[in-house]
């Protein structure tokens, strides 16, 4: 009878061992399944969350694209696109669905537009939404940025070179009331090409040197730059379209260079208000009275003689010059009365081949010109003064040329649409 009993007792234990064994391979076995299902869920919430965060970002770029569709264009409104203006004055596009989920984007325009988006994605296998807004800070793309900008090279043909520098006409220590003066003046004065060669020949750079990858410039080349050379630039600049301006034919009136105020023998042009007209054939002086904001269109050829741009103290006439025609040659000087570079500017369309400054000993002003080889300086006895900002396709110089950066356009100057300058996640 007892070894009966030891043999129900050990079997008895063995079946316990086997249930406890049983049980504790099921309990692993749901705890990894768990686990399992738990990493699929935390991949596919993760998933969700880069997901939302990529949409958000979508919305962004759109808004982008939209803010800067009339790039260059003049005057032009921004298209339509199927944004709506909303009670606050923000601009809103109808949700956008995609593959992954969707996204809302709206806008506030202003001169330094804010955008919001949301981008919503839906967790597979789960009714859950994760969604997550951003909100992008613009800031405006300045046109001028550089004393010197060019596409295709720069060609300092005589020992004479070109010197840059820059100075402020919106602050008073690194200006003399507006104006540059070599006292006070920095060394921002950036020259940049985006490909060609560039051959300084004896200049003096007191900046930045810009270079693209494909610009060939040896530092062992006579001249220098005072601040840093960089092969990393990258130059887009758009063509300038005037389709939305509406021009009315200029009319030669007969007076000299001041006509408008004290009269000439000289024919030319007098615009006491504002306007836009167009020209073919452009010669002769031009006088832009006090607080008259004028826009020129030049069809044909272009040599003007002196421009006059008065200023009563207070306020000043502005000009700007479009040039469709070839060849533009400045013959006669500029004389800007407040001698702030914002109140002449040139802007060569694509049939602007050529901008010829060799007639000339200064000039004060911005020229915009991608397309036309900029043409400069007289001999190496009389240098030739720059004061502004240059863009142009390649530039040549056959004396001493100085180039005087105003950095005060690039605050208060045209600009090239906008760019993000912030994000944060709301």
């Amino acid at each position: 009878m007892k070894l009966q009993r030891s043999a129900q007792i050990e079997n008895g234990s063995i079946l316990l061992a086997g249930l406890i064994t049983t049980a504790v391979i099921g309990v692993t076995i749901c705890s990894y399944l768990l686990l399992v299902q738990s990493q699929h869920a935390a991949v596919l919430r993760s998933q969700s969350w880069n997901g939302a965060l990529t949409l958000a970002e979508a919305g962004v770029e759109e808004a982008m694209a939209h803010l800067n569709s009339r790039l260059g264009k003049m005057d032009a409104p921004l298209p339509d696109d199927g944004w709506r203006k909303l009670p606050s004055g923000s601009y809103s596009l109808p949700l956008r669905q995609v593959n992954s989920g969707s996204y809302q984007v709206l806008y506030f325009p202003g001169s330094a537009p804010v955008i919001i988006s949301t981008g919503s994605v839906s967790i597979a296998d789960s009714s859950a939404v994760i969604s997550r807004t951003l909100q992008a800070a613009t800031r405006p793309a300045p046109m001028f940025n550089a004393a010197v900008a060019v596409l295709n090279g720069i060609d300092v043909r005589t020992h004479a070179g070109l010197t840059t520098d820059s100075f402020d006409s919106g602050d008073p220590s690194h200006s003399a009331h507006g104006l540059y003066s070599a006292s006070s003046a920095t060394s921002n004065g950036t020259v940049a090409s985006l490909s060609g060669s560039v051959s300084l020949n004896g200049s003096v750079v007191k900046g930045n040197l810009l270079l693209g990858p494909s610009a060939s410039y040896s530092a062992n080349q006579a001249g220098s730059a005072s601040g840093s050379v960089s092969r990393s630039l990258s130059l887009d600049l758009p063509d300038i379209d005037i389709d939305a301006i509406t021009w009315t034919p200029g009319v030669v009136h007969g007076h000299g260079p001041k006509g408008g105020e004290d009269g000439g023998d000289q024919a030319g042009y007098t615009f006491k208000s504002n306007g836009n007209y167009e020209i073919t054939t452009l010669s002769g002086d031009i006088f832009v009275g006090a607080n008259s904001f004028v826009r020129l269109k030049v069809t044909g050829s272009a040599d003007p003689g002196t421009i006059h741009i008065a200023s009563n103290g207070t306020r000043s006439g502005k000009l700007e010059i479009y040039m469709t025609g070839s060849t533009f040659t400045w013959t006669g000087p500029i004389e800007i009365e407040n001698g702030n570079a914002k109140q002449l500017a040139y802007f060569g369309l694509a049939g602007n081949s050529l901008l010829d400054f060799t007639h000339i000993s200064s000039f004060t002003g911005t020229v915009f010109a991608p397309h036309a080889q900029l043409k400069m300086g007289r001999s190496h006895s009389q240098r030739f003064s720059f004061t502004g900002s240059c863009i142009g396709a390649s530039l040549t110089t056959r004396g001493g040329c100085d180039f005087h950066f105003d950095q005060n356009l690039p605050r208060s100057g045209y600009t090239l649409g906008w760019t993000i300058a912030q994000w944060q996640e709301l």
